[in-house]
């Protein structure tokens, strides 16, 4: 049993041919890639007495080993000539079986299954049924799980893989896996990774099934794994093949012969099994409990857990502290591996953290890793065969002299040959060494500012001086952010500087031969880079921490690599981290800039507010004057027979103010000013009298009519100065009333009254907002520093603020605010001044929207040559293998690194990601032996033969060269051409939604795509994951772009071998697959939005595969020239369709990135939501299986499928699922006539288009206009 499509029909076929050699497979009966093949649970028989295969030699007879061939073979060319090895060169015979050895014959019975996650959806019936075929079979000799090993392992296979792995309870001792798709050249042991990734999948499914098995106790860290074997099942016509291909089968129906188990049919486990959730009957709240389990199982198979270590003891010895930092899988673990091994050559390796590099799970803390070392070098002597002595090897030397074949023999010397002896170079005294192992670092990680304020708090609290910093690079380019990582290292650890040195690990040493110019003068460039980065001649070192190897040699270059960086770091003076606080890196700095904006933002509104007081408070000062001054106004005509210059002899007057000011001499010339305010605010000033002594008034503010009054005075000699001042107001009753006042005056009082508990309410407003200027100023205080203290940095990193997805801002701007003022020492940073590189896309996603759009629109430029190009697939698909073929093409100097590759078994990009490569996009071709070219276009037409159309591929005795310019015409130009590459659809660890909005924020950071790139493994068949994923994107891209004409499909993992014409069943297969893939992704398409493709366009297409253009490629690890040169010219084909397209301009406007985000991703949708996608995927991939058999369409473009009146082609599919991936569209259309009730005229006579034929819309449109609302009608136009 298996997942659909794994090649279980085609097991069963190749199962019959081995129990009998003249049974011919029936390709009819084997998977297309897309639909499942079998219906239902299926019995066959076979009989055989298990004969075994060998191949032999055809001229002399001799038998070929096949034994661990894989492993036998040093050289892989070697191991690939015995494997493609031809019928004519080589024969396949039974292994003759004498009396002892012959065996009987056995009767199998065989269950097939059918395989679950199919596109029909159909797995809980399934489930039913090999249910009761297990009831009625009752004893199995064995369960054989089948799995494709260039599949990756989902969650929903997962669940459904742990569904039944509940159910086999009590089968379990005879359960194994198989896992197909393995292609036999890939096994050879020099391919680590291979071998790595099949172990670590095989480990991961023995631990699902073994917490199930009820007849052994499951311990997480210790458990058993079933017993796995790796089949190709391919159909070429090589015997060494079709050998292992047979002698493997034959190794599955041995194990079928141990004794059987028979299954619990007691009634107990019948209602067992059936209290059983299956998968596809998950409520919300059990799927998302999964996801959490198995993202948590992918952890710990990446990050084992640790165990703590004995001190090794040694403090009385000189301590030599080295710092140790470097990105993810840059082997740093593997140097501190390598440092032990150095110290103590008796020590166990631990290899399984060698294998981890996972950034998401690397530690998050320095681990301090002591160990007691002498000085010591590896000699290496080569033995003279004649005389028995032997002569000192000095590799250098050796590099210089030797050819380049002669020195790679050298590095790969057995002990046979060679022997090492350590010499002590330093009277061997001990010493205690101390490594400080940082957290990984990747400046584009999100834990980033965490791990190194981890590194930088270690260091700090150590109070130890440093000898040496280390910093560890993997091959491959020097990308912006470890560009970036590097720069932030050397400002944040600016006190040790003097003692950087970059280590350059998993180096080729064949590759240090001074013939291989291309190797030695990429690392002077590589070296010279990075000195500029921190500014300082750092001493480099090369070398290879693997330790798996076998060879002398190459060990004690290796050791005497170790032994220099430890001489080093003895010979260098220590240095102590002497400041305690921390530069920020630029994602913080760049957030603070942002956060600056937002406080100015919200100090500005407040400014705002309180200009608008004042406005306010000077509107109701002058409305109050106005009433003094009509209340005065009206007053002298109540008192106009009083004398005005006698106020003393007034019985309606008195001073309400009397002060002296006395100015003493010292401070002449100076200016002053007094300011005097009645205690009783309701009267007003009617009198000032004043009484000057050397001093002259200089402004008068205020007067008469006022409850106050302000005076600007100055003196006008050196003399001593006075100044007497008397206010007087009217007399009041004991009512508080003026004296003498009329009720006309009494009503204009009352009114100043509530004018004034205005004037004092806008007050009370304008002083509640003046703390708001105190804390802006010392938030831009701390957000204009460079460096932060240890408690600072302890609180923002505790709370997690520069991790979460949504940055904090409120949090960040709450711990600056609590920490108080700021030290006087701190020098500041012009944060206006950030580099665009130490930009990831969080700078972008903070920013506010205008600053954002600004930000936008002096960054790109239209008219630029530089062309983007957008990439996106599900998990494994091959998306960074791309990016590393990309690399290779635009630079044959780069060498592809493994470690950027996809492992098959988990995700490998975490966030979008950017790079970039310019290129003239130069042609390649091939010759043979003889210098004839070879024209690989029509080397299918060349060689009718299938197997010498294969042999033609793999013939390693051509050589590729790049096309020669043509003097004659214009030198080509170089192209500087931008990807993004994004996390893969379906991710191992649920990661789904919480990647979506970080690849539209990279999306809209680019503003405009050239070309957008759909990567599809060619071995997965299109599934309901790919609907939904399709369906969620498509509609992204179209708010982005309005259309999709600028995206093309990329099929993977493309076997050129297959692709010859004679195998018609292949390349059917792969043009159904595009069909349906293309349909997929065209159905979720928004047809109504302007400037996209229309249905009509869709309906006359003769293929809906016409819409996107397709290509397919071979990201094969080992390719011979031919090969090479087609995959070369692939990329070549898709560059120049990157450079010819111009480039589409998104909508990044507020609106419309509202608009996106309220689109549901997938992993947001209820159960019944997700049900909808099984039928329409299922509709699609029907209707594809039956148009590959339907006659040519017809001259207007609707093939008979598409009949009206048969109601069942492609567009009415189309249209249904478009409505029906609405939720809101019932509300718009409840009481209009659906589609399928329209008559077929309306009332001028015109035809209306039955649902799909993608006519007659202006019809349908006049018809709902009557019918909508002018609201509904706008929405559906």
């Amino acid at each position: 049993m298996g997942k659909a499509q794994v090649g279980k029909s085609t097991l069963v076929q190749r199962i019959k041919n081995y129990a009998n050699p003249g049974y011919s497979i029936d390709l009819s009966l084997l998977g297309n890639g897309n639909l499942s093949k079998t219906e239902s649970t299926r019995p066959f028989f076979v009989e055989s007495n298990l004969p075994a295969y060998e191949a032999y030699r055809k001229d002399t007879g001799d038998v070929i080993n096949l034994t661990d061939l894989a492993a036998r073979c040093e050289d892989e060319e070697d191991y690939r000539e015995i494997l493609y090895s031809r019928e004519k060169d080589v024969g396949l015979r039974m292994k003759p079986q004498d009396d002892e050895t012959q065996s009987e014959n056995v009767e199998f019975r065989f269950l097939d299954t059918p395989g679950f996650l199919d596109t029909s959806d159909r797995d809980g019936s399934h489930a039913v049924n090999i249910i009761n075929e297990m009831i009625n079979t009752r004893t199995f000799n064995l369960i054989v799980i089948i799995l494709s090993y260039k599949q990756l392992l989902t969650q929903e296979q997962q669940l459904a893989l742990e569904y039944y792995a509940d159910i086999f309870k009590g089968l379990h001792s005879r359960i194994m896996f198989l896992h197909t798709h393995v292609d036999y050249a890939d096994v050879h042991h020099t391919n680590t990774t291979h071998h790595l990734n099949l172990r670590m999948k095989n480990k991961a499914l023995s631990k699902l099934f073994r917490r199930h098995d009820s007849e052994t106790v499951f311990d997480e860290d210790d458990f058993q794994e079933y017993p796995s074997l790796t089949i190709d099942l391919v159909s070429k016509k090589r015997p060494v093949i079709q050998c292992l291909i047979r002698n493997t089968i034959r190794e599955i129906l041995k194990m079928a012969t141990q004794s059987p188990v028979v299954f619990d049919t007691s009634v107990q486990n019948i209602e067992r099994i059936r209290d059983v959730t299956h998968p596809t009957k998950f409520n919300e709240e059990q799927r998302e409990k999964i996801k959490q389990r198995f993202a948590a199982e992918a952890a710990k198979i990446e990050r084992p857990a640790e165990v703590e270590e004995a001190d090794v003891g040694g403090e009385d010895l000189e301590q030599i502290n080295i710092l140790l930092i470097g990105d993810v899988q840059s082997g740093k673990t593997s140097l501190v591996e390598t440092f032990r091994l150095y110290a103590d050559p008796t020590y166990m390796v631990k290899r399984e953290h060698i294998t981890q590099g996972n950034s998401r799970f690397a530690d998050e803390k320095v681990k301090i890793t002591p160990f007691l070392a002498d000085l010591h070098r590896v000699e290496i002597r080569k033995l003279r065969q004649s005389t028995g002595g032997y002569d000192v090897v000095d590799l250098e030397e050796e590099a210089k002299k030797l050819p380049e074949k002669d020195f790679d023999h050298l590095l790969n010397l057995d002990l046979k040959e060679v022997d090492t002896v350590i010499i002590a170079s330093n009277g061997a005294k001990k010493y205690r060494f101390n490594i400080y192992e940082g957290p990984s670092l990747n400046e584009s990680a999100e834990n980033f500012e965490k791990n190194i304020f981890s590194i930088h708090r270690t260091l700090v609290e150590s109070d130890q001086k440093f000898h040496q910093v280390l910093f560890t690079l993997a091959p491959g380019p020097i990308t912006s952010a470890i560009r970036t990582t590097i720069r932030v290292c050397s400002d944040i650890f600016s006190d040790l500087s003097s003692l950087f040195s970059f280590v350059h690990t998993k180096i080729d040493y064949p590759k240090l031969h001074f013939g291989n110019k291309q190797f030695q003068d990429s690392m002077k460039e590589r070296q010279e880079l990075l000195q500029r980065y921190i500014h300082s001649s750092a001493a480099p070192y090369l070398i290879d921490c693997n330790l798996q190897s076998n060879w002398p040699v190459q060990h004690a270059k290796t050791y005497n690599v170790v032994h220099d960086i430890l001489r080093t770091a003895i010979a260098q003076t220590p240095i102590a981290l002497k400041s305690p606080l921390m530069k920020k890196t630029p994602k913080m700095v760049s957030i603070d800039t942002t956060l600056r904006w937002q406080a100015r933002d919200a100090f500005q509104d407040t400014q705002k507010e309180i200009a608008q007081n004042n406005k306010d408070l000077l509107e109701l000062c002058g409305k109050i004057r106005q009433l003094n001054i009509d209340y005065k106004a009206k007053d002298q005509v109540v008192n106009s027979a009083k004398n005005k210059e006698d106020v003393t002899t007034r019985d309606d007057m008195e001073v309400v103010f009397k002060d002296k000011y006395t100015v003493t001499a010292e401070a002449y010339p100076e200016i002053y000013s007094r300011t005097m305010t009645f205690k009783k605010q309701l009267r007003t000033i009617e009198k000032v009298h004043m009484v000057c002594e050397n001093v002259e008034i200089e402004q008068a503010l205020g007067g008469e009519g006022f409850n106050h009054w302000k005076i600007i005075y100055r003196r006008t000699s050196g003399a001593a100065a006075s100044l007497v001042v008397k206010l007087y107001a009217k007399k009041q009753d004991s009512a508080g009333n003026p004296v003498g006042e009329t009720s006309e005056l009494a009503a204009i009082r009352l009114q100043r009254l509530d004018l004034e508990k205005q004037l004092a309410a806008v007050e009370e407003r304008i002083r509640s907002k003046w703390h708001v200027e105190k804390e802006y100023n010392l938030l831009r205080d701390w957000i204009s520093r460079e460096t932060l203290p240890k408690a600072v940095m302890e609180e923002l990193t505790k709370a997690e603020v520069y991790e979460a997805k949504d940055t904090p801002f409120d949090k960040i701007k709450e711990i600056y605010l609590k920490s108080g003022d700021v030290y006087d020492s701190d020098p500041r940073v012009a944060l206006s001044e950030v580099e665009d590189e130490i930009d990831s896309g969080m700078y972008f996603q903070n920013c506010p929207t205008e600053a954002k759009e600004c930000i936008f629109e002096e960054k790109f430029d239209k008219s630029s040559e530089t062309c983007s190009v957008l990439m996106f697939g599900k998990t494994q698909a091959g998306k960074s293998t791309f990016i590393e073929f990309i690399k290779n093409y635009a630079n044959q100097k780069y060498t592809i690194d493994e470690t950027f590759l996809g492992t098959g078994f988990m995700s490998k990009t975490r966030v979008p990601l950017q790079f970039s490569i310019k290129s003239n996009l130069p042609a390649y071709e091939v010759f043979d032996h003889s210098g004839t070219r070879i024209d690989i276009g029509s080397l299918g037409d060349k060689h009718r033969d299938p197997e010498d159309y294969f042999d033609a591929l793999n013939d390693k005795n051509t050589t590729l060269q790049p096309v020669p310019h043509d003097p004659n015409t214009s030198p080509p130009r170089d192209f500087e051409i931008t990807f993004l590459d994004t996390p893969g659809i379906d991710d191992t660890f649920g990661m789904d939604a919480e990647h979506a909005p970080k690849i539209i924020d990279a999306m809209a950071k680019m503003q405009a795509f050239n070309l957008i790139i759909v990567i599809i493994n060619c071995q997965e068949q299109p599934s309901i994951a790919h609907q939904l994923a399709f369906n969620y994107y498509s509609k992204v891209i179209h708010a982005f772009q309005g259309h999709h004409s600028n995206i093309i499909f990329l099929y993977t993992h493309v076997d050129y071998g297959k692709c010859h014409h004679s195998d018609a069943n292949h390349l059917a297969t792969m043009k159904l697959q595009h069909k349906a893939f293309s349909q997929l992704f065209q159905f979720s398409e928004q047809s109504t939005i302007p400037g996209s493709f229309s249905r009509e366009r869709v309906s006359k297409a003769k293929t809906t595969a016409d819409i996107y253009h397709s290509f397919n490629i071979d990201f094969g690890r080992k390719q011979r020239p031919i090969i090479k040169c087609m995959t070369l010219m692939t990329l070549r084909e898709i560059l120049e369709r990157v450079v010819n397209s111009p480039p589409v301009v998104m909508d990044t406007s507020l609106g419309n990135l509202e608009r996106i985000d309220s689109i549901i991703h997938p992993d947001k949708l209820n159960y019944e939501q997700r049900n909808k996608y099984p039928d329409s995927t299922q509709a699609i991939l029907r209707q594809q299986q039956e148009s590959s058999e339907a006659p040519e369409a017809t001259s207007d473009g609707l093939n008979a499928q598409n009949d009206p009146n048969s109601g069942s082609g492609v567009e009415s599919t189309f249209v249904d699922l478009s409505f029906s991936a609405h939720n809101d569209c019932e509300e718009y259309f409840r009481g209009v006539p659906q589609l399928d009730d329209l008559e077929s005229e309306d009332e001028d006579g015109d035809r209306l288009a039955s649902p799909g034929s993608g006519i007659g819309m202006e019809a349908l449109l006049s018809r709902c206009q009557d019918t909508l609302s002018h609201e509904e009608y706008t929405w559906l136009v």
